[in-house]
This record gives C-alpha cells, structure tokens and sequence, in this order.
C-alpha cells in the first residue's frame, strides 16, 4: 500500500465515525497545570494526527504541554464511553476494544510486575485509576496476594475487571472522592495525559497512599515521541489534554508530596516512575525553564509567542448553540445543573466601577455559554457622581436591578453605613436573580459588601483588580475582598505572586489584565485640538492650540479630616504653574465633601480663571483627554493604570497610590504645593512615554469571560499554603 493511499484510507475511516468534535463543548486552560497563573503558554499546534483543529500550547515556563481549548470533563467522559476506542481503532486501522486491547496490558502487567517486585512485599490492596479492563491490577495483586480496585470511565472495560473478581468504580480520576480511604499501591498507568487536571488527581493520589504505601505513573514522554513522528502535529491528539516530560512530571509529583525512589523507561517514550510519600515542595523552576526552551528548540516553535487562540469556547467551526448545553457550577456541598448557560451578576456601582468592568459586561453578553445580570448601585446611581447607570443603559446594558445604598454624608461614620446598608439589599437581590457567580470590582465598600453577601449564600465570588498595593482604606478592603473570593482576576504577575502568598489556590487565580485597558486600546484617541473643542464652552473656555493638565483627585480616607487642605495643596500648585487646566470631581469615599468644598472655594475666590471644572465624561472622552494632556495630576488609579497603556505623564500626588504597581510614566510627591509644581514642569518638559502593557494588552474582558463561562471553583475554601511556603515563612 502506497503511504498516500494509507493516509486517504485512515482518514475516511476517522470520517466514518462521525465524531464532530470541531462542535462539542470547549473549555479553556487558561493557566497552566503546573505553573498556574504565571505560565507563559505559547502555541504550537493547531491540529491533531486524526485530522481534528486540536490547539495545543506549551508553557514557556515549565515546559507543559496542553490542549487550549478542549473538551468539557462531561466532554471527556462521552468521549471514552464511546467514542475513544473506535476512533483509535479507525487511526491503526485494527480493532481495539475491551478484548483486544487485554493482550498488550498483559504483557504490559507482566513488565510492570517484574519492576514493582521490590514494592510489592505487604502491599494488602491496590487501587488502579484508569485501569482499563483491570488486567495490569489484576496481575500485580496476584504477585502480592492484594485486592484490586479498578476506577475507569468506560463501562464495557469495567466489565472485564468485574467478572475476574475485582471492585470496580466507573467514573474519571478527576472526580473520584475515596472517601477517606487508602491503598498500599495506587496505579496511574498511561492515564495521567489523559486526564483535564493531573495537579488536582496527583493530590488526590497523595491522600490516598496509605502511609509507608508507593504509587507508580508513567508519562508518554512527549519529547521522545515528537522524535518519534517526525512532527507535533502528528504528536498531538485529543485525547491527551496534556503532553509531559519528566522534568514536568518530577515536578508535578513534587508538588504534590511524592518523592521519586524508582524509575523505569520503556522504547514507546513511556518514562514510569515509583513514588514515596513525601512533604510538598516547589520544584526548580530554572531547571524547568531551560528544559521547556529545549523542547520548544525541537519543536521549532522559538519565533517570537503568540497567545492561544481561545478568547471564545466556540472552537473549531462549531455552533454557538452547541456550545456547553449544560454548566455545572460548585455550590455548597454538592453541585447544581444549570440549562444551557450560567448567570454572572456583575454589580456595578460607581463611575470608576464601570470603566473597569465594560468589556467583560460586554463579552459576558455575548458569550454563547452565559447569561449578564447587571446590579446597578450607590453612586452609579446619583448624577453628581457621575450617573454610571444612565451610562451603562445607554451602552445596552439594561440595569436587572438598582440598589440605592449610600448613605449621605461621605464620612467613616456614613461609608459604614452604606457598606450595612448594601449588606441589608444586596442578598434580596442575589436571591431574586439567583446568579451562578458574583463578580465584584476593585476596592470600594461597595466591593465588600458584595463580596460579603455572595459568600454567605454560598455563591462564587469573581475578583477584579485583587493583589495591587495602595493606600487609604482600599488597601484593606482589596485583601478582604481576595479573601472572600473564589476566582481571581488580578491586573499584573506582581498581583497574582501576591494573591497566591495570601493563600489563594494557584489554580483560581488568572493573571489575564485589567479590563479598563480594553476600553483604552480601542479608543479613537483623535487630536488634542479636536478633544478640546468638545469640552470648552463659553464661561471657562479652553484653546485648542494649548497644552493643558488633567486634575483628579479623590479623598483619602484613613487622611479623613484633611481633604480641603490637601486639594488646596494640589489648585494652588496647579494655579501657580499658568496652564490651562480640567478638573475633575471626586468620588464618593468619606471626605468627598471636603474635596468638593476646596474645588468651590478656589473656583470662587477667582484663581481658576484657566481652568475648567467637569464632573464626570464616558470612559472613551476621558481615555482621549488622558492620551493628549500634557500632564495628569492627584491620586486616581487611572494615571498608573490607563495612563502607562497611553504613556500620559503623572504626578501622583500622597498617600492614596503609596506602593501601587506602576510604569515609568509616574513620578509620587507629597502634599507640598511647591514639590507638586517642581513635579508637574518636570513631567510637562518630559512629555509623553513609551506605552506600557503592564496592566494588561486590551483582551482582557473576553479572556475573563471564557474563564467564567468553564471555571469550578469550590465554595468551601482552604488556605492553600505548599510546605515549601510554609517553610520560607511567608
């Protein structure tokens, strides 16, 4: 038979299957097993050997290879129960089913036994996850004169180790719960590429090796079969989610409290190795990186990375419709089916609160596997600050609920208030629309309150903007708030590392940017002329052909008293300097009033002849002034934020940013009005900076949103410190 004649036949066998993969529900890796949110996934495949569009990535980090997007866990399940034998079946083009496929494990057991002999003295019972027809178990408990336990999600193959006497379990490793139970020998042979999470199965494995017990893995070595075919392409399929070396899988085992004490290798690329109990440890992460730059050396894919093409679940041609027809969402102690999509309640409650949320509102809507409910609350509901919810209505997103929760005044005394007052509202609201998670934004007492709420009704809680360093009450309230959630979603690497030193589990945290540098990335900035001319008028006008600064600045609220000599501090800095100027109102933290009172009094005392007063402008008119002022002035995060995307010149003025993640674009000064001028002629003289993409690259709302649509986060949270942390002290 002619080589293209045997390609032509296998695909059409393939092709009578009829398997549609291209349209079956999708999930995203958006981090990586080993590496978790600081992986660096580049792709390098984008096709299977059956001929499937199967993306596969490698993690510049580590070295791990996996599928992105693939198949749901109910996808893999269907996928074995029937379709997974035939398939390989129509690719060798001989039958292997629960019967044939008994020859090749025997003389796999025998091998196998021969090499755990030295293991096998007092070994009592045996556990076999993904032990097939139960013949590699059945072998070794014959050696030891053990029990076996076979755990495999394919029926007909349970069946043969049923009738040869073995306990059967049907169900995939992922999923299995033992109950407490333990083995003297836990199996997991040629399954763990198989699997949609071997960090979580190996921690699992762990607990269930009685103590003084081993358990054995073997790997298909994907760097001896990358050799072996001559091509990734012809490497990858979609049954392996993922594809290891034994670099990454010492590292996984390490992490997972497994000691490696025997190792065996096999001509097929199969690399086993014996493990021992073991305290968890973090592996050698520079060891890792030069071993992944190897691969990726014989892959030839060191060009220059490229993200995976996984910002929407609906891969390969498919239907939208098709898309995740049912989600199943972790909640309380069990887990709820909800038909064909899950709801994400976004609660939105400020001005700043919308332009940090717009695009995943927007990518939330529009994704086939969800369902938007908007909350609108506080000040997004009062005009003086800004009318965030005639804007979000304007945008389309009518509101599902409004809550009117801020309690007037603007003092500690009254931001507790509001925060009680939203805790009192917001829980009839979560039981009204029964959302499936919770998404709340950034570091207001609004943020708190949400996160509150939700997690005492047992509903996941999303976090934006989680990790950074500020100051004021915000500082507080932002790690209060990680510590209620259960998906994290921080703006930068530094604000991930931190979110998993507070204990957070690595496998929830997603470092994928800050949403607010979407809205800037798209923005038509325009020309400073043309931006001006928008926003002059008659009684205070601004001329187009001017430079001119931007002032915003907000009260501090742990400074609560000193707010009108503070934005003196700022106006007569600004006033003293002679450029025409736009000033912004603050927001509503305690000490608004006393911010508000110094913007009036410097305004009537005549000493703002050049500059011009505004109370709120859509994100996109703000992104503009930001991009062609020639300086941005006060404490607003958005001078560190949208303003390195944009390389606007900052000054950022106190307390209120202290210690915030920031690029070059910013220069901090105290409240004195002289070092506030010094600063402001410096960055004026400097002019614009090179853009920054350290919060983020513009994808960040679709990216949120396929993390949404297929994260299970556990309701009951645990600390989730490594021995190794625990040993450095953090």
């Amino acid at each position: 038979m002619r080589r293209g004649d045997g390609a032509t036949t296998r695909a059409a066998r393939i092709e009578a299957l009829g398997y549609d993969y291209g349209s079956r529900a999708k999930q995203v890796a958006v981090a990586c097993n080993l590496c978790g949110p600081l992986g660096r996934p580049v792709e390098v495949a984008r096709r299977d050997r059956y001929g499937y569009p199967a993306a596969m990535v490698v993690c510049r980090r580590c070295g791990l290879g996996y599928l992105s997007p693939r198949l749901t866990g109910a996808g893999y399940a269907e996928f074995y129960a029937g379709v997974y034998r035939p398939l390989v079946s129509a690719y060798h083009g001989r039958r292997i089913d629960a019967e044939t496929v008994q020859v090749d494990q025997r003389a796999y057991a025998v091998e196998l036994a021969d090499f755990l002999a030295p293991w096998l003295d007092g070994v009592t019972n045996i556990l076999d996850v993904g032990g097939s027809t139960g013949v590699v178990a059945g072998v070794l408990a014959g050696r030891g004169h053990a029990r076996a336990t076979v755990l495999d999600p394919a029926p007909d193959e349970l069946a043969v180790a049923r009738a040869a006497g073995m306990e059967t379990i049907a169900g995939c490793a992922e999923d299995f719960d033992g109950g407490g139970r333990t083995w003297d020998l836990v199996l997991l042979c040629q399954t763990i590429d198989h699997l949609v999470d071997p960090a979580a199965t190996l921690d699992a494995l762990r607990a269930m090796t009685a103590p003084g017990g081993r358990a054995f893995v073997d790997v298909l070595d994907i760097g001896v079969v990358l050799r072996r075919t001559g091509g990734i392409e012809q490497s990858v399929k979609i049954d392996h989610p993922y594809y290891l070396t034994p670099a990454t899988a010492t590292a996984l085992f390490t992490r997972a409290g497994y000691e490696v004490v025997g190792e065996r290798r096999s001509a097929d690329g199969h690399h086993g190795f014996v493990l021992a109990p073991a305290r968890p440890a973090e592996p050698d992460w520079a060891r890792l990186g030069a071993a992944a730059t190897a691969l990726l050396a014989d892959i030839g894919s060191l060009g220059p990375a490229h993200e995976p093409r996984h910002a929407r679940t609906n891969c390969g041609g498919g239907s939208s419709a098709a898309l995740l027809s049912t989600v199943r969402v972790a909640r309380g102690t069990g887990a709820s089916t909800v038909p064909n999509c899950r709801k994400v309640c976004v609660v939105v409650a400020s001005r700043a609160n919308l332009a940090r949320i717009t695009t995943v509102l927007e990518a939330v809507r529009d994704h086939p596997a969800l369902k938007l409910q908007v909350v609108a609350a506080a000040s997004a509901l009062l005009e003086r600050f800004g009318g965030a919810a005639n804007a979000l209505e304007k945008a389309g997103f009518t509101p599902d609920a409004k809550i009117r929760l801020l309690v007037e005044g603007q003092t500690p005394a009254t931001m507790a208030k509001s925060t009680g007052l939203g805790l009192l509202e917001l829980p009839t609201v979560f039981e009204m629309l029964e959302p499936d998670i919770v998404v709340t934004v950034a570091d207001r007492f609004e943020t708190i309150a949400t996160a509150i709420a939700a997690a005492y009704m047992n509903i996941p809680v999303a976090h934006t903007q989680g990790g950074d360093v500020s100051g004021s009450i915000d500082e507080s309230v932002r790690h209060a708030v990680t510590k209620l959630s259960h998906v994290h979603f921080p703006a930068t690497e530094l604000s991930a590392r931190r979110i998993v030193a507070m204990g957070e589990d690595p496998r929830f945290v997603f470092d994928l940017g800050c949403p607010s540098i979407d809205l800037v990335a798209r923005t038509e900035l325009g020309t400073r002329q043309g931006v001006l001319a928008e926003h002059g008028d008659s009684a205070s006008p601004l001329d187009p052909a001017e430079p001119f600064l931007l002032v915003l600045q907000h009260p501090v609220t742990t400074e609560y008293g000193r707010g009108l000599e503070q934005i003196n501090a700022t106006l007569h800095a600004i006033a003293s300097i002679g450029m025409q100027a736009l000033v912004f109102w603050p927001n509503a933290d305690a000490g608004s009033d006393e911010v508000a009172t110094g913007i009036r009094e410097f305004r009537e005392q005549g000493l703002a002849e050049r500059c011009h007063f505004v109370r709120h402008l859509p994100a996109e008119d703000f992104t503009r002034l930001m991009a062609h002022c020639a300086c941005m002035i006060g404490n607003s995060s958005a001078a560190l934020r949208e303003g390195a995307y944009l390389g606007t010149p900052a000054v950022n003025v106190g307390s209120r940013q202290r210690d915030r993640e920031c690029a070059a674009n910013v220069v901090s000064t105290s409240h004195d009005p002289l070092a506030i001028a010094d600063a402001v002629r410096a960055q004026v003289a400097h002019g614009p900076y090179p853009r920054s993409s350290l919060f983020g690259n513009g994808t960040a709302g679709p990216r949120i949103a396929a993390v949404l649509s297929t994260v299970q986060p556990p309701v009951q949270k645990r600390l989730h410190y490594t021995q190794a942390t625990w040993l450095a002290g953090v």
